[in-house]
């Protein structure tokens, strides 16, 4: 018995060692990693007048992490897991919930050198026209007085291959100025430039963009999208306005998103990501507590059908957002918006939201 005892003893102090090491050998991996991301819950809620309403749960995880190989280049990961599941007790055949796929977003290597960054592997696109598009690709960075000059080149994006782009971006005083150009092999060619800056208490905006679809029929590759906006605040209040327009023919993203930089004017339900189209915002919040904030948009303009007819455009949109804590916020709106056609084709749909979202 005395000799179970004493071999006992010695197996303990040998896995008390053995975790002691791999302890310090977990805290010296982990050093300097940098880990930030977040988790949210959205439950949805659709409903069309004299159509079918639904109900959708939406999740989504995001993980990223950097961490230092050595003292000139850093891992990046980037992992993202998000689905949305139709919840409709009247739909027949619908899938209720399920297993969200898992998406490696990002996987780069970052070279920290003398006179540049360089970015090696699958990231996100750089510059305002791709809409945070990912690929793989090499992206440089260079920096050279108050501005910065980026050069990138892509094998395969989500929607390209081979696709080129250039920009240049800098701060001059109060203003903050960017110009970018990409091209995509025989497919598209575009340029963006926006200008940002501040007067007083009033932050001002504007962004236009130009783009040749080389793929289009003759006289139909001209896109465009102008946009202009203003916003300030005045003690606990906030006030914005948003003006944006695209071409007859469509935006001049290069990839048919609708909250670039670029062209990122709507609301909830209706965006300026159709051709032709114009949209005026308007939006106020105030912080009714430290923790509370209440919001109040409209949304009013017109779309060109078929380049026929316009439609009538609106949409109202009133928000809340309660902040728990600093890594945990609760938010929620309603949004009532209306299509008026021509031959009384008229539309309304009202659409609600709640949201979780747990930042790290």
């Amino acid at each position: 018995m005395k000799k179970f005892a004493k071999m006992s003893l010695v197996a303990a102090v040998a896995v008390a060692g053995m975790t002691s090491v791999n302890a310090a050998d977990l805290t010296e991996a982990i050093k300097g990693v940098d880990v930030s991301g977040m988790a949210r819950y959205r439950y949805t809620e659709n409903d069309v007048k004299d159509g079918r309403s639904d109900v959708t749960n939406g999740y989504d995880v995001e993980v990223n992490v950097k961490a230092p190989v050595n003292d000139t280049v850093t891992a990046v990961f980037k992992v993202d897991v998000s689905a949305g599941y139709r919840a409709d007790a009247n739909i027949a055949n619908v899938a209720k919930d399920g297993k969200p796929s898992v998406n490696l977003e990002d996987v780069y290597f970052s070279f920290a050198l003398p006179a540049a960054t360089v970015n090696v592997g699958k990231q996100n696109v750089p510059g305002t026209l791709f809409d945070s598009d990912n690929g793989t690709g090499v992206v440089v960075t260079a920096p050279a007085g108050p501005v910065s000059f980026t050069g990138s080149y892509f094998n395969a994006t989500e929607n390209y291959e081979d696709t080129y782009g250039l920009g240049v971006a800098g701060s001059f005083g109060a203003v903050n100025a960017s110009l970018w150009y990409a091209d995509i092999t025989d497919v598209k060619s575009a340029f963006a430039v926006a200008l940002d800056g501040t007067v007083g208490p009033v932050s001002l905006g504007f962004g236009y963009a130009d783009a040749d679809d080389a793929t289009a029929g003759s006289g139909a590759n001209d896109f465009n999208s102008l946009k202009v906006t203003a916003a300030a605040t005045i003690g606990q209040v906030s006030l914005s306005a948003a003006y944006g327009k695209s071409g007859e023919n469509g935006t001049a993203e290069l990839h048919g998103g609708n909250d670039a930089g670029v062209n990122g004017v709507g609301l909830s339900q209706v965006k300026m990501n159709t051709a032709d189209t114009s949209i005026i915002t308007l939006g106020a919040s105030i912080a009714a507590t430290d923790k509370l904030s209440l919001g109040l948009g409209y949304l009013m303009g017109t779309t060109k059908v078929a380049n026929v007819a316009d439609t009538d455009l609106s949409e109202i949109k009133v928000s809340a957002s309660y902040a728990m804590s600093s890594n945990f916020n609760i938010s929620s709106y309603y949004s009532i918006a209306e299509k008026d056609a021509a031959g009384n084709n008229d539309t309304e749909s009202n659409q609600g939201r709640l949201e979780l979202k747990y930042s790290f």
